[in-house]
């Protein structure tokens, strides 16, 4: 689970990264798009990017609080986010993908994980 939580941190912060040259203004704004939305994205890509670093960390380390807790905040905290970006994404009338559920996948498979299989391995 570390290296996945390492993996999904890097792509998301070449994201925040792209979205941070949007907002400075090197880049295009996408249409239908507007600049607080963007702020707001960029805010919630902060915290996850450092959320799921650390329980990548805890996880490494075997530990209660940076593994188990942490890991868990980082999941409802991606749940959080999917619920900001689907309530965006009706709310301006786009239509609804297929592709937005897999932010749902690892979310769910972390709580699943971390608060059933693995409750008794982290610990420390």
């Amino acid at each position: 689970m570390a290296v996945i939580n390492f993996v999904i941190a890097g792509v998301l912060g070449l994201g925040l990264l792209a979205l941070l040259i949007i907002l400075a203004g090197a880049g295009e704004q996408p249409k239908g798009v507007t600049q607080s939305y963007l702020y707001v994205r960029a805010f919630f890509l902060v915290g996850d990017v450092a959320l799921l670093v650390i329980a990548g960390v805890g996880y490494l380390r075997m530990r209660r609080v940076m593994g188990r807790w942490l890991g868990s905040a980082e999941a409802i905290y991606s749940l959080v986010f999917f619920g900001y970006v689907l309530a965006f994404t009706l709310g301006e009338g786009h239509p609804f993908m297929f592709s937005t559920l897999q932010q749902l996948i690892y979310p769910g498979i972390t709580l699943v994980l971390l608060n059933w299989v693995f409750r008794e391995n982290l610990v420390n």
